[in-house]
């Protein structure tokens, strides 16, 4: 299990390098949800556009 955060973690930041340089930046979500009536807390990376500054 903790090999599998790390893993996923260094997903993340290969997708965060590959981001930037197209000028986007990963920006991990956390919220709650509502599933059957329970709420659920989840995460989600998103791609955000940044200013890029040349």
């Amino acid at each position: 299990m903790q090999s599998e955060i790390k893993v996923n973690r260094l997903k993340a930041d290969a997708k965060n390098k590959r981001a930037k340089l197209k000028g986007k930046k990963m920006v991990r979500v956390s919220g709650t949800r509502l599933v059957n009536g329970k709420p659920v807390k989840y995460r989600k990376l998103i791609e955000v556009e940044t200013n890029k500054k040349q």
